[in-house]
């Protein structure tokens, strides 16, 4: 579903720049079902990394049970402080299966978004 560009970050070694100190993700829908799920990472410094990018199935539990299966394994040794993320509870079930000790914390952007429309 995603080109070659997007899948090079499965393959690849996670990034040298030091421990993340916190995570942003988002999911965006791009055909009825689908989405692209997108993991950054942000170091102490500031410093921020593309760290995983794929499709998954509505942003379920599953979809981003997988990426954190895959980052684990190839990447960090610790685990994030903090993770910030839109609303979707697949993401947060998932984090707490995979990294029990990350904080939570909603992307202020969609909560005053959603706090707007109602």
């Amino acid at each position: 579903m995603i080109d070659g560009s997007a899948n090079s970050y499965r393959e690849n070694a996670m990034p040298t720049g030091g421990p993340m100190e916190s995570v942003l993700t988002c999911g965006w829908r791009t055909i009825p079902k689908m989405c692209l799920l997108v993991i950054l990472g942000v170091t102490a410094e500031g410093k921020k990394e593309v760290l995983a990018v794929t499709d998954g199935l509505r942003e379920s539990k599953a979809s981003w049970l997988e990426i954190l299966r895959d980052l684990r394994d190839r990447g960090p040794q610790e685990a994030p402080l903090l993770a910030i993320g839109d609303g979707a509870m697949g993401f947060w079930a998932a984090l707490d299966e995979i990294c029990p000790q990350t904080r939570h914390q909603r992307c202020w952007v969609h909560n005053a978004a959603n706090e707007m429309v109602g």
